[in-house]
């Protein structure tokens, strides 16, 4: 056993392997399976304008999320735009699904991405993600924070609290609670 390569070594590696892969298969698609939660993002913005590339949970599972979802809406006669969403699970896979109900809610309503955002929670194991977790939570995280000031008194530690004031239309999960 020995420790994972990070940081400039890990990024050399990874450039190595990007740039062996356009030259040798220029029209292949790159697909970043299982990337970790600090690299996926970080490694899709910096080759997503360089090669077809897409990370399974950032950007597959979010497709059959709002795949899932939108049909769900179709039966039940719902707009998407009238969605609150609480997204159990603020990983790859929870912010990639919120991206895609965000661009849906762009591209269909008409509003703009911080509105849709405001549609959408997300918790992590720490809880909801607020505006005054900077310390404790990552840059696309904190897109989807809510204000502090109105979940003064709530336990956002708790889901069915979260549940309860949300009052949501659409509750995705995609994490587990120890124990």
């Amino acid at each position: 056993r020995f420790p994972r390569v990070r940081g400039k070594e890990y990024d050399e590696f990874v450039d190595k392997f990007i740039q062996a892969v356009k030259k040798r298969f220029p029209s292949a698609v790159l697909h970043f399976e299982d990337f970790g939660v600090t690299t996926a993002r970080p490694i899709l913005e910096r080759y997503k304008n360089q090669l077809a590339c897409f990370n399974d949970d950032i950007e597959g599972t979010g497709a059959v999320v709002m795949a899932s979802m939108s049909a769900a809406l179709k039966i039940t006669n719902r707009n998407l735009l009238d969605s609150e969403i609480v997204i159990y699970g603020a990983g790859s896979a929870g912010l990639g699904i919120a991206d895609q109900i965000v661009n849906h809610m762009v591209a269909q309503g008409g509003i703009t991405p911080e509105e849709a955002r405001r549609k959408i929670h997300c918790m992590d194991r720490r809880g909801l993600i607020k505006d005054d977790m900077h310390a404790e939570s990552n840059k696309a995280q904190q897109l989807y924070a809510d204000p502090a000031s109105e979940w003064e008194g709530v336990d956002t530690t708790c889901l069915l609290d979260v549940v309860r004031k949300v009052k949501p239309t659409t509750l995705i999960g995609c994490s587990t609670q120890a124990g």
